[in-house]
């Protein structure tokens, strides 16, 4: 570990009682960061509208705690416990660990948006405590301070860990509790902290499949630390070997419901691989780490494949100090003591190989995958700053301060936009909470069935509505394939019928219009249409009553008509 004296030989000895005093400046600035990071979502209110991936396993976990079956994702799986349906797979490449992990909150506090937002912000705190922590073992605890603060106000780290989906937040308190316990495990020895280590990286697997980028970079980047942090650290690890094992066998047991299903997960991963994602991806890993993502995201309603088009959302410094970080991080390892350079270049390598590891991973081309790399790009930074201070030059410590500062200020401009854009428009397009007031209209009835022929409805409205409320269905999925097939798509429709259709703007499947235009033909006084708009007066989606018996019909090339 590096402190602000010098090199310490944490690699080579176990931390001594002093350095558990020391820690106490590092949970004391987290306290903060976590009291000021729940202030601000608290601050946001309940804007903007819940979106359908954020909510696919809250969905679930609220199931468990009514022990109902409502919006299940088609392949999800669930066990019974105490005679419930308890989340177990949410995909073949998704496990239901934030499942699981969202029930005591809604046992206790109720399923509601508020709920759930908080929860999974709070998970993501509780990781960066660990993220901390972990820091402050590796460099020490100024750099452990400096992460924490660049990494709190990184738009992309709060917003998406407040609006989770991916599930991001779950998987990055995993990780960065396997990186806490591994380094003490390293620097002490105990079985028992290479039992969690292990555990929780499995647990990140679990997660979801895309952390394993982030294990094999931690491994090498831990052999490259070995190589160049000298015989003492080398040895350290030789001695480690029964810890080792136990390593791997906790991680084994723990990542078993993700194993059994590499078979599954083979076929996703071909049919991903055919895809050429690659400017989409470099796109999505320097917004991300811009932190203007989820600003861009906020701003075409949810509509990933124009994220790159807005130009007025800001430009965030964090991305190029970051990367300026890691080629600092080899030149100042080359002045460094053997013990200290090997904790550099772990950084380093890790921040690399993470980076690239998912550039090529098949289909991990969204913020919630490049998200996997944290806490590294922060870590970069903050052990640049830690270094670069000791030497007690003013013109680099003035440097240094005045980047580190710029970094954070640049982050929370693009914070307090982001913020603005929500609450002003309450979100638009998929994320709108036109939907929310959608749910809350007290004219639907349990004898309303709600019929979505858009993606972005159903999971929505199935967390959002009471269990007794209307009934939902979900039909988009097969309309095409079941037309190709059999020459045209019929739903037998009953009185009380509510189909749902984005406006032109959001409509992913492309029927809006042209089943709009099939009930305008219809000329019929039992129908009755509605748009629904966002807070700025734009159109978000339609909701169509048709109010006796009836059938849709959609035909290839003649499209919809109603009967």
């Amino acid at each position: 570990m590096l402190s602000s004296g010098g090199a310490t030989q944490y690699w080579a000895a176990p931390l001594s009682t002093s350095t558990h005093r020391r820690r106490s400046p590092v949970i004391a600035c987290w306290l903060a960061i976590a009291t000021a990071s729940l202030a601000a979502s608290i601050w946001i209110g309940d804007a903007p509208g819940v979106y359908y991936d954020e909510v696919i396993q809250a969905g679930t976990a609220r199931n468990f705690i009514e022990s109902t079956s409502r919006g299940r994702l088609p392949g999800a799986t669930t066990v019974p416990l105490f005679g419930r349906p308890l989340p177990w797979m949410t995909q073949v490449y998704l496990g239901a660990l934030k499942d699981q992990l969202l029930i005591p909150s809604f046992a206790l506090f109720g399923a509601t948006p508020v709920v759930l937002r908080t929860t999974t912000l709070s998970i993501a705190l509780v990781g960066l405590l660990f993220a901390m922590l972990f820091a402050e073992r590796l460099i020490g605890s100024g750099a452990a301070i400096a992460m924490g603060l660049l990494l709190a106000t990184d738009p992309s780290f709060f917003f998406v860990a407040r609006h989770d989906w991916g599930p991001f937040a779950s998987g990055f308190m995993f990780r960065s509790a396997g990186l806490l316990f591994a380094i003490r495990f390293l620097v002490d020895g105990r079985l028992w902290t290479a039992l969690l280590a292990g555990s929780a990286f499995g647990l990140g697997i679990y997660n979801k499949v895309d952390v394993v980028v982030c294990l094999a970079a931690t491994v090498c980047a831990a052999l490259a630390a070995a190589y160049a942090g000298g015989d003492a650290l080398r040895a350290r690890i030789r001695e480690r070997r029964a810890g080792l094992v136990l390593f791997a066998t906790a991680l084994l047991v723990t990542a078993a419901p993700m194993i059994a299903s590499l078979a599954e997960m083979g076929a996703v991963a071909q049919s991903l691989s055919r895809q050429d994602d690659s400017v989409e991806k470099l796109l999505a890993a320097w917004t991300t780490l811009d932190g203007t993502y989820f600003a861009r995201l906020m701003a075409v309603g949810g509509r990933f494949e124009r994220l790159f088009d807005p130009s007025d959302v800001g430009f965030g410094l964090f991305g190029v100090v970051a990367l300026a970080s890691a080629p600092t991080l080899v030149l100042l390892a080359r002045r460094e003591t053997r013990e200290a350079r090997g904790a550099l270049v772990f950084v380093w390598v890790a921040f690399v190989l993470a980076t690239i590891g998912m550039l090529v991973f098949p289909g991990a081309s969204r913020i919630h995958h490049f998200l996997n790399v944290l806490p590294f790009p922060h870590l970069a930074v903050a052990a640049v700053l830690s270094v670069g201070w000791r030497t007690r030059h003013r013109l680099v410590r003035t440097t240094l301060a005045a980047v580190a500062a710029l970094a954070l200020v640049g982050s929370i401009v693009i914070d307090i936009r982001t913020a603005q854009l929500i609450t002003t428009t309450g979100g638009r397009g998929w994320w709108s909470d036109a939907l929310n007031a959608f749910a809350a209209d007290p004219s639907l009835s349990a004898e309303d069935n709600l019929v979505s022929l858009d993606w972005g409805f159903h999971q929505s409205l199935s967390f959002l509505l009471p269990s007794d409320g209307p009934r939902l269905e979900e039909p988009f999925w097969g309309i095409r394939r079941i037309a190709d097939r059999h020459g045209e798509w019929v739903r037998a429709g009953v009185s009380g019928d509510v189909y749902l259709v984005h406006a032109m703007n959001y409509d992913l499947m492309g029927y809006g219009n042209d089943f709009l235009a099939a009930i305008i033909a219809l000329e019929d006084d039992s129908v009755s249409r509605q748009v629904h708009l966002d807070r700025e007066g734009e159109r978000v989606f339609w909701s169509v009553r048709i109010g006796r018996p009836h059938r849709l019909i959609y035909q290839p090339k003649r499209g919809f008509r109603v009967e």
